[in-house]
């Protein structure tokens, strides 16, 4: 069959192995990194890949931004550009009793793009090789319009590859061996472009520099995230959905405004109380991870206070906990309280402890049970813990 240069994705689901080979072509700018090719695309179920953005994506400094996760949605929304002969990579896995058959190893935007817009299944070349010739793959898909303009950008991947290399062990002690890596997967670099790099590789050898430490998510990854990483205990419903489990609707974001809203929005249609699961931005100078999950909590805190000034004696939403961030320091199969501690039980309490609330929610707050405010005999908002159903009784 026939295509035009804009294919529409459930036409790319369609395609037949003859369409495939037909259509695309092999990238020949990864010709020279000595790895082994699939003849053709090959159609892949896309719950088949293990395709989570952490660090596995060597190829890029950090992770793709809200806002390039939905141009490159909105992109795919359009149709495939087969003139771009950009298909995903993957590799397959060979580790015993694997829970994926493959590993993404480029393509991780495009393969959230394709999941937003409820793509299945999708064309994907598959390679085999070295881990460092598969590194080199990641590195080069999203640099390689280095060695093709005149003044390039996108230095920061290079110097990330470099960082992933010293965190593998390679040896990067002379100016002669960062030339020869450099050769390796750039050829022809640009000398200015080469320059630079190689001073911000220099200084790189000498200070020591860990791979990128810090988690960000949106909605695609909240779900690549509940698919693929996180255990039993942490599995929950998000984006207004209802989890039979905990008898709670569940909300899955970055503010404290939207979760609250729709939580009081929610009980009046429907009777069931909600629960959140908080992440934040990328920690700064001036506001650590903690910071901004307790500002979080602050802020949920002082809704409602204002809305018990104005007569509300129940409050229906509960905080389940807060993503992982921490890539260092926090188990990243587990939701986490404040101070990134892992939430053993499915069941919860949250934590607000730096406000004291004039609806008199208690003061310290901790991660276990369900709460259930009530109000007792003199009318004052009460708390009754609810001892959760065990883990291991419970369906997830």
């Amino acid at each position: 069959m026939q295509y035009s240069n804009i294919i529409p994705l459930q036409e790319v689901a369609n395609m037949s192995n003859s369409d495939l080979s037909s259509t695309f072509i092999r990238p020949a700018v990864y010709g020279h990194l000595g790895c082994d090719w699939s003849d053709a695309p090959l159609m892949i179920t896309l719950k088949d890949i293990q395709s989570e953005d952490t660090d596995i994506n060597v190829g890029r400094p950090e992770e793709h931004s809200t806002l390039e996760g939905q141009q490159l949605a909105d992109s795919y929304a359009k149709g495939l550009n087969v003139w771009e002969n950009s298909l995903p990579i993957v590799t397959p896995n060979t580790e015993p009793n694997a829970k994926f058959k493959y590993d993404l190893k480029a393509g991780f935007g495009t393969i959230q793009a394709l999941l937003a817009n409820g793509v299945k299944k999708f064309p994907f070349w598959v390679v085999t090789g070295t881990k460092e010739q598969l590194l080199r793959v990641s590195s080069l898909e999203n640099t390689k319009d280095l060695l093709t303009v005149s003044f390039p950008t996108g230095e920061a991947g290079i110097v990330h590859h470099f960082k992933v290399l010293l965190s593998l062990g390679v040896k990067l002690d002379t100016e002669e061996k960062i030339d020869y890596k450099l050769q390796e997967t750039w050829p022809g670099l640009n000398a200015v472009v080469k320059g630079r790099v190689k001073a911000e590789i220099i200084k790189l050898v000498k200070d020591g520099v860990k791979p990128r430490k810090y988690r960000t998510f949106a909605k695609v990854k909240v779900d690549q995230w509940l698919s693929q990483s996180a255990d039993m205990v942490a599995q929950f419903r998000h984006g207004g959905q209802y989890d039979p489990n905990r008898d709670r609707i569940g909300y899955c974001t970055k503010n404290a405004l939207d979760p609250f809203i729709n939580a009081v929005k929610k009980y009046n249609e429907t009777g069931h109380r909600s629960y959140v699961v908080f992440h934040v931005n990328a920690p700064s100078i001036n506001s650590s991870l903690k910071d901004k999950r307790q500002a979080l909590l602050d802020q949920l805190t002082s809704y409602e206070d204002s809305f018990h000034a104005m007569g509300m004696q129940f409050f229906p939403l509960d905080v389940l906990g807060f993503m992982a961030q921490d890539t260092e320091n926090e188990d990243m199969r587990k939701l986490v309280d404040v101070d990134g501690n892992p939430i053993e039980t499915s069941v919860f309490r949250d934590v607000r402890k730096s406000m004291q609330s004039k609806a008199n929610w208690p003061a310290d707050y901790r991660f276990g049970d369900i709460i259930t405010p009530y109000l007792d005999a003199n009318g004052i908002v009460q708390h009754e813990v609810r001892v959760g159903i065990p883990v291991d009784s419970r369906s997830v």
